[in-house]
């Protein structure tokens, strides 16, 4: 996921368009507003509120798509400026997946507009430390988000995919358990232990019952991708496995 704080939109395309040469029809580009003030500080920036982030994204964003597809862009918007851009000797024309994602409304209206996938965080406001956030993960809320994104596609008559962010990924036999042990552990607000078990957030159990999990939530909520942490790759092998058995595994 590239923070689009941090990069101006020629250099996110250029190098998107760059590694589809090297890997053509794979490269998934993901964008996002710089959630945390780390990011920001990296590069010796303040970090801006919401508002702002989420709309120099958007214009990043209708940046990065138009060049992507071979046209020649010039927008002077509020935070990003381009005149006569283009990808010059770079191939385009619609062969990488864009995916935008968070927990901004404004971003998942974003996303909905102008991204293949929209990728739903479940993070809610950025923690003191800077780094850690309160979740917003239950039923409610995912149903709120989820409402906005298709919404907002119904409206630009467009069908992104559904995606979301998987913070942990448990193999256990003991899964309430370690659900319990979760919630004792988590920052922010308590987190009740029934949401804990029905977020697409959090993969707890046996392979089994994480295979049973991702099929239910493609049957009533439309997740159907998921990005886990590297470590947790391992420990996905399994269920994916089953899936692919089931027939429930997207090629």
């Amino acid at each position: 996921m590239l923070q689009c704080g941090v990069r101006e939109p020629m250099h996110i395309a250029a190098d998107a368009a760059t590694l589809d040469i090297l890997a053509p029809g794979r490269v998934l580009l993901g964008l996002g507003a710089g959630h945390t003030p780390g990011e920001w500080q990296d590069v010796g920036r303040q970090r801006p509120p919401p508002a702002e982030r989420v709309g120099r994204l958007r214009e990043v964003v209708e940046i990065v798509v138009r060049l992507l597809a071979g046209e020649t862009v010039t927008l002077d918007g509020q935070y990003v400026q381009v005149h006569e851009a283009g990808l010059q000797a770079l191939p385009v024309g619609g062969g990488i997946t864009i995916a935008v994602g968070g927990g901004h409304p404004d971003l998942l209206r974003l996303g909905a507009e102008r991204a293949d996938v929209v990728a739903v965080s479940g993070l809610g406001r950025t923690l003191p430390d800077g780094h850690r956030h309160e979740v917003r993960w239950s039923p409610t809320d995912l149903q709120t988000q989820l409402c906005l994104v298709q919404d907002g596609a119904r409206r630009a008559g467009r069908k992104p995919v559904l995606d979301a962010l998987v913070q942990w990924v448990i193999v256990t036999d003991h899964r309430k358990d370690a659900l319990v042990d979760l919630a004792r552990g988590m920052a922010g607000p308590p987190v009740e232990i029934e949401h804990l078990a029905t977020t697409p957030h959090l993969l707890v159990g046996t392979h089994e019952e994480m295979a049973r999990q991702l099929v239910t939530q493609a049957q009533r909520w439309g997740i159907s991708s998921y990005v886990v942490r590297e470590a947790a790759i391992p420990d996905m092998e399994p269920v994916l496995a089953m899936l692919a058995h089931a027939g429930h595994l997207r090629r």
